[in-house]
């Protein structure tokens, strides 16, 4: 991957990241509180996905150390 692509690809994953985020405060008065915690939950793990994903593309020499710390396969 090129240093160009690299960089479109943590754009877009920043981006992802910012909508779902955003996306907490606009579906919490739709949602009643229990479910609005399975929301914030779901939306935290793929957040912390993301980031695992990020790292992957900053760092890629440490691509296998991230995946064996999180326990995810390739």
């Amino acid at each position: 991957m090129t240093k160009e692509e690299k960089q479109k690809e943590i754009v877009k994953i920043q981006q992802s990241k910012g909508q779902l985020l955003a996306s907490i405060e606009k579906v919490e008065k739709y949602l009643p509180l229990e479910d609005f915690k399975d929301y914030c939950d779901a939306i935290y793990t793929a957040v912390a996905y993301q980031d695992i994903i990020l790292k992957a593309i900053r760092f890629p020499d440490m691509q296998d150390n991230v995946s064996d710390l999180y326990n995810i396969e390739s």
